[in-house]
């Protein structure tokens, strides 16, 4: 869908556009977003946005066809005031998620490609394809304080980012239902909440359906290569309260089931651990645990992408490869 040409109309006192933090004195177009004025280079824009490159081309932003401000030709936008200012306004290491939201908006909607695919590449960063890379600080480090997962989600769909959904979905799995359906969600620094569209909402309801199937599957001790269940040498082996405690994580989802514990530690040896006096703990035990988590945390991830409708990660990677193309 193209993007809507700015309004023309004559200037009334009411109109005059009061400046945001991205008022260039020496500016020489003024854009407009509801009350809020941006005074910028129009060659700027040209070179960045394919968009306003066509506009100013055609003659959309001259003075004999449209209303002046201060000498400046002031072109009026339907977009948000919030979205223009953080696509003027960004800085920083780590970019607020509320921010990365109006930027990938916006560089869409405008064609500011370059700009659409750094801030794709950020967010990308935020949802590894690889479990290995899942648990590093490095990527610890790329996800903002304001994340919302049901938004991703929503990003990843309408933005054509597929390479994002599966960890997205899986995120928000681990939310109860009520969470995700009646929120709060995130808001904006302007204080509106950011809005969950019907079909990301679909989406995460099917994937919540479809992973615990895949969970039940995969704890399917028929399946399993690692069964830590079988009697032990050393100990009398786990019991079946034990066993109902191990499995509890995976089966509620009330925690990440892919998260290494401080030390490199397995989440089941944990439980059992706590299960059990020091006197009592076995180390065979802890190291069939071990091969247990790495088997089953593998399987599951590697089946995540089966429960957004792909084939696997190779399938995701391939989609996201197309789509980057377009």
């Amino acid at each position: 869908m193209e993007p809507q040409r700015p309004v023309k109309r004559p200037r009334n006192d009411e109109d005059v556009p009061q400046a945001s933090e991205a008022w260039l004195d020496d500016g020489n177009i003024i854009i407009v977003c509801g009350t809020t004025g941006f005074r910028v280079h129009k060659s700027v824009l040209a070179l960045n946005s394919a968009v306003f490159k066509d506009m100013l081309a055609i003659g959309d932003a001259t003075p004999d066809c449209n209303e002046t401000f201060e000498g400046c030709v002031v072109v009026r936008l339907p977009d948000d005031a919030h979205d223009m200012v953080s696509l003027y306004a960004r800085r920083g290491s780590v970019i607020a998620f509320e921010t990365l939201v109006s930027l990938i908006k916006l560089s869409t909607k405008y064609a500011f490609d370059e700009l659409r695919e750094e801030v794709v590449e950020l967010i990308r960063l935020m949802f590894p394809t690889e479990i290995e890379v899942h648990d590093k600080q490095a990527y610890l480090a790329t996800v903002p304080s304001d994340f919302d997962a049901a938004i991703a989600v929503k990003l990843g769909i309408t933005y054509h980012i597929p390479s994002i959904v599966p960890l997205a979905c899986y995120y928000t799995a681990l939310q109860g239902i009520e969470e995700l359906l009646d929120g709060p969600r995130k808001t904006l620094s302007n204080g509106t909440p950011m809005v969950l569209s019907h079909v990301a909402e679909r989406t995460c309801l099917v994937f919540r359906e479809k992973l615990a199937r895949i969970i039940t599957e995969t704890l399917d001790v028929n399946k399993l290569y690692s069964n830590p269940w079988l009697g032990c040498v050393n100990c009398e082996g786990i019991t079946d309260v034990e066993r109902q405690a191990i499995e509890r994580p995976y089966r509620t989802l009330d925690t990440d089931i892919f998260r290494i514990l401080p030390f490199g530690e397995s989440s089941s040896v944990d439980i059992l651990k706590n299960l059990r006096d020091y006197i009592n703990r076995c180390g065979s035990c802890h190291g069939r645990l071990t091969d247990f988590d790495i088997e089953v945390n593998q399987q599951i991830w590697d089946r995540l992408p089966e429960a957004c409708g792909y084939g696997d990660w190779d399938a995701v990677c391939q989609a996201q490869t197309a789509s980057s193309s377009m």
